[in-house]
């Protein structure tokens, strides 16, 4: 399962490095941004000049092994719509590591900073600076994410 992972990340590194006509770009990032992977208020000058930051950020997961860590891991992650839900560990992984809370969040991986997602943000990192268990009422996201 990590190979496939590992190849499909692979792949998208050496899809992105080959958007280089900004017309291509440009279209890249409006549909990632469709998607609710962006900030909708993301313009696309930033999100241009994003890619190559995205494409060293898929080379350092790749990289990347994971040891143990003796605290406790606090994960705020993006909601996921049901048919998708399947596909992801509640703590994403995490559990293998550390010791974890988990807290869902309405949004999606970006939009979880946009309005009303970035309410229920700012809530569970008050529970988390305030030591308190997450809360188990997540709403799923508003038409649009």
């Amino acid at each position: 399962m990590q190979a496939l992972f590992t190849l499909k990340r692979t792949f998208i590194t050496q899809s992105l490095r080959q958007l280089l006509p900004l017309p291509v770009r440009q279209w890249y990032w409006k549909l990632q941004a469709q998607r609710g992977h962006l900030s909708r208020n993301l313009g696309l000058t930033i999100a241009n000049h994003r890619q190559p930051i995205y494409c060293r950020h898929i080379e350092i997961l790749e990289s990347y092994i994971p040891k143990p860590y003796s605290g406790e891991v606090c994960i705020i992650r993006a909601y996921a719509p049901p048919q998708y839900e399947h596909l992801l560990k509640p703590d994403l992984g995490w559990s293998a590591y550390a010791e974890t809370k988990v807290w869902v969040n309405s949004g999606g991986h970006m939009s979880m900073f946009d309005r009303p997602h970035v309410e229920l943000l700012a809530q569970q990192i008050d529970e988390i600076l305030n030591f308190k268990t997450p809360s188990q009422t997540m709403s799923a996201p508003t038409s649009g994410d």
